[in-house]
Order: C-alpha cells, then structure tokens, then sequence
C-alpha cells in the first residue's frame, strides 16, 4: 500500500512519519525525489534515470511498490516537486501528470502544511539563513550566519512566500479532491494542538496503523525569528483573510 504525503517544505513531513516508524509495516521512504549535495531520494537513486525524468519510469516506480501487500510506503512529495514531468502545465487549469498518477496509484492521500503559512515561510527562510534545518530552537551552530536584527525585505519576502505557500495548498488540495481517500490536516493540529496525540492517533488509525509514537524531531521553535518584523508584517496583511497569521 501506498500512503502518499503532500506537503509544502517545513511542515512537519519528517516529524510526523517517524511518529510511525514502531510500526513494523511502515516503510518511510521520505522525499522520494529529493536530490541536493550528493543525497538522493529513494525514486531518484534507484529508478530515475539521469536528465530524463519519465512519467512512465515513475508509474512503474508505484507498481513496484503497490506489489508489496505487506508493506505500507510513506512516500513524502514536495509542491514544488509536483511539476517534474510537465514544469509547464503546473499552475494552469489542468492538474499536472505526477499528481494524477499519485491519484490513481496513491491508495491513501495526506496533504500537510501550516495553517499558517507564514510560520512556514518563517521556517524556510531561517533555516536558509543559518544552514540549520533540525535544530529545536532554528539556531545555527555558526552564530556568524545568524540573523540578529530585524530586517524589513526578509519580512517582506516571507510575507510573499506565506502567500505562495497558501495558493499552492488551495490549488493542489483542488485537484486531490478527485481522490477517494483523501485525509487533508496541518502541522498545528498534530504538534501543537492539545489534542495533538489523539489527531496523530486518528491518522495512525487511518492508515491501518496501532502502533502511534511521539514525535522526537522538531525544527524549529514557535517564536518569530528575529530578523522578523511582526509589526511590519501586520500592517502588509491587515485587512486580508490571513491577519490572524501575526496574532
């Protein structure tokens, strides 16, 4: 079986698959198309072959795996991963090849990201700036590379990047609606929430898992970074649907 997991980059893909990992069937394969510094994703290393990205190489990848009746494959696949097979046709009135094909072989679809999306700009931006993709408290080891004072064009580039992120989530969970076993949440309601442990227990349980760890990976902190200036990011969104984002 094959549980497909969309995601925008930093909303807890990782943190979340390894609250399953105690779960003998569970086979997290990550970012499958990952590719940066000599690592590669799991599709990329062993099936792609190179400068030739094939939609066709790529559903014989998800035959493979649906063969496996004892196995449950969390395959993690960025939005910006979406547009592999047809960069073109991504953003247009038709949904991309990569997504029909995980529509038709994906026998569960998760789509994740924040809530708010500007906590997730904030993420990418800081862990950009410091080279730190998995500390608790989003601080590089280099205190060189950090950012200390607050800095109105990142605020403002974060701001356009929430944006992007929210329309990239509102586009792709569109066309996943076709899917017959869609399970859509966000990385508050599984972290941060109260009920956090019972909403990772339902998803478990919904995969066909019993065995729900806690999760022991968290990449940042909850606080703004502190080159953010939440003040100049209020005044950008008052009057939107997304204010609530600086609350």
């Amino acid at each position: 079986m094959i549980v497909v997991c969309l995601a925008n980059v930093r909303s807890g893909t990782t943190a979340l698959a390894r609250c399953f990992r105690g779960s003998e069937s569970f086979v997290n394969l990550g970012e499958i198309f990952y590719n940066s510094d000599g690592l590669m994703g799991h599709y990329v290393k062993r099936w792609e072959a190179p400068n030739c990205p094939s939609i066709d190489r790529f559903e014989e990848y998800l035959e493979f795996l649906r063969s496996d009746p004892n196995h449950l494959y969390w395959i993690d696949i960025k939005f910006h991963d979406l547009s592999r097979f047809d960069p073109i046709q991504y953003g247009l009135l038709e949904p991309p090849k990569l997504l029909l094909k995980l529509i038709e072989y994906g026998d569960q679809a998760l789509l994740l990201d924040r809530s708010n999306c500007l906590r997730g700009a904030c993420s990418v931006l800081q862990a950009t700036a410091t080279g730190n993709f998995h500390s608790k408290g989003g601080v590089s080891g280099d205190g060189s590379q950090r950012k200390d004072c607050i800095s109105r064009p990142d605020t403002i580039q974060a701001v356009r990047l929430s944006q992007i992120r929210k329309n990239q989530f509102l586009a792709v969970e569109r066309f996943l609606l076709s899917h017959t076993n869609l399970f859509v949440s966000d990385y508050e309601s599984m972290f941060h929430d109260v009920e956090g442990s019972d909403n990772r227990a339902f998803l478990g349980q919904w995969m066909g898992l019993e065995v729900v760890q806690e999760p022991d990976l968290r990449k940042i902190s909850s606080d703004w970074p502190d080159w953010f200036d939440v003040d100049l990011a209020r005044t950008i969104l008052d009057g939107t649907g997304d204010h609530w984002w600086t609350a």
